[in-house]
């Protein structure tokens, strides 16, 4: 039997991952957080319809933020970084939040370089990964990612799907943690019987637990955090170590 990987991936480096990383710690359970270098301490809200957040606005938007439903986006300051994120994986997600698949080369560079100079130097340890802002990639910013000795790289339209992908450097996670099919798919991927290595990506943002709604929730995630743990037969890990134990 091959083995089977369990990690989870969120984006932003928001004042909700020090909830969110409690709650890991009570479970056991690891991911990585892919953090912006240049917009540590930023506050904005974020509007929504239902499950999805579609605009960051100033927290002095005052009549936007009467017309939408909103929430938080508030990103940790720069002194705080290396305390809360101890214990888990670090990656990139661009200097700015910039999405990097439409950018030239030259100024995806900048914004990786950056990002990757700021957060290893906080860190104290090389930086791996990275998170496509916006969700999507190219072969620009595949390269970019290569030439900045990255292994892997996470987009955000998932695949429902378990196998080792095989270009680690433009992966779609498993699902989001606001899929309806989310307790079916780890179900299935629990009871998978394979000779190869699995991997169940997970990916989000902890602002969206202060939604509240049915598939947005700290209620549900906690509830599934409970379901996940626990299996002697799951290797729990971050983003970084289950690539890295794969290519070994």
């Amino acid at each position: 039997m091959g083995k089977k990987y369990f990690t989870m991936s969120f984006d932003d480096g928001l004042e909700q991952d020090k909830k969110l990383l409690k709650l890991m710690k009570t479970y056991s359970l690891k991911g990585t957080f892919n953090l912006n270098g240049g917009l540590f301490g930023e506050k904005n809200r974020v509007a929504r319809i239902g499950d999805i957040g579609f605009m960051e606005m100033p927290e002095q938007a005052i009549i936007r933020r009467k017309l939408f439903k909103n929430c938080d986006h508030h990103r940790i300051p720069e002194d705080e970084i290396k305390q809360v994120y101890e214990g888990v994986e670090v990656a990139s997600h661009a200097f700015k939040h910039e999405a990097i698949a439409r950018l030239s080369e030259q100024k995806v560079n900048e914004s990786l370089n950056k990002d990757i100079e700021v957060l290893s130097r906080i860190m104290g340890c090389q930086i791996r990964g990275h998170a496509y802002p916006g969700g999507f990639s190219s072969d620009t910013a595949e390269k970019c990612l290569q030439e900045n000795q990255l292994i892997y790289g996470r987009e955000a339209f998932t695949d429902n799907l378990y196998t080792f992908p095989n270009n680690p450097l433009r992966f779609k996670p498993t699902c989001s943690h606001k899929s309806k099919n989310l307790f079916d798919l780890f179900d299935k991927f629990l009871g998978a019987e394979t000779e190869d290595d699995l991997l169940f990506v997970m990916w989000g943002h902890s602002y969206e637990f202060d939604y509240g709604t049915q598939y947005c929730s700290w209620d549900r995630i906690e509830t599934f955090f409970k379901h996940a743990s626990g299996h002697q037969e799951l290797t729990y890990c971050t983003n970084k170590e289950a690539f890295e134990s794969y290519m070994l």
